[in-house]
């Protein structure tokens, strides 16, 4: 069977709940996919605990998206935001603010100074649902923010999307675990909970294979003998 669309993942799902006799969760699938994909992007629980599965964090996730700074703050500029990766402002030489939390960032940037951004932070804000960039000092210029951040996938509502196209299995099993949980059958959670998790860290174990193919290995001095 063949699960590259939204329409094909509902008939696997449906075709492993009616081969279980729980014909009757067909009403729910799109519910279970849902949650599948909060699982998918967020991770769920602490490691240790029964239902814990990681975040996915994969090549695929990464989208680079320039903003412009020219005030303290910067809206985000995508409502996919997960988290970043890397920021630099453009320019000769390049500017790379460290981040800083919140708490720590507002102890030392509390003043109106402008100037060269040296730090940044990344907070709520009331307009928008995915926050905002934070730069201390205040850019007393205009610069170019070269963010590359892990970004959500589209929700497979839409039709389709890389994750279904290339890992199907996170999707599938993803699914069924949500389902498992729903009817409370322990029995196939920890089945499901077992494959969904395999089948996300295969994946970003695959994913960290391709990142570093074909590089030479570095070879490192040694440090001091303490």
């Amino acid at each position: 069977m063949s699960i590259t669309t939204h329409a094909e993942l509902l008939t696997a799902i449906s075709s492993w709940l009616a081969s279980s006799g729980d014909t009757d969760l067909a009403a729910s699938d799109d519910d279970f996919v849902v949650l599948a994909e909060q699982r998918i992007h967020y991770g769920a629980g602490n490691p240790g605990e029964p239902l814990y599965s990681p975040p996915l964090r994969v090549l695929a996730m990464e989208k680079a998206r320039d903003v412009t700074v020219s005030a303290q703050t910067v809206d985000l500029p995508s409502a996919n935001f997960l988290e970043a990766r890397r920021l630099y402002l453009s320019g000769t030489p390049i500017i790379t603010p460290g981040y800083m939390p919140p708490m720590d960032f507002w102890a030392r940037f509390l003043s109106t100074d402008t100037g060269q951004p040296s730090a940044y932070t990344i907070e709520g804000k009331d307009s928008t649902p995915y926050g905002q960039l934070v730069f201390g000092p205040a850019p007393g210029d205009i610069y170019t923010g070269k963010l590359l951040a892990f970004e959500k996938f589209s929700a497979l509502s839409g039709g389709s999307n890389w994750l279904i196209a290339n890992a199907p299995s996170v999707y599938l099993y993803g699914a069924l675990l949500e389902a498992a949980i729903f009817i409370d059958e322990q029995e196939d959670v920890a089945r499901f909970s077992a494959l969904f998790n395999a089948a996300i860290v295969g994946l970003m174990r695959s994913d960290q294979k391709a990142r570093h193919s074909g590089a030479p290995l570095q070879m490192r001095s040694p440090g001091p003998t303490p």
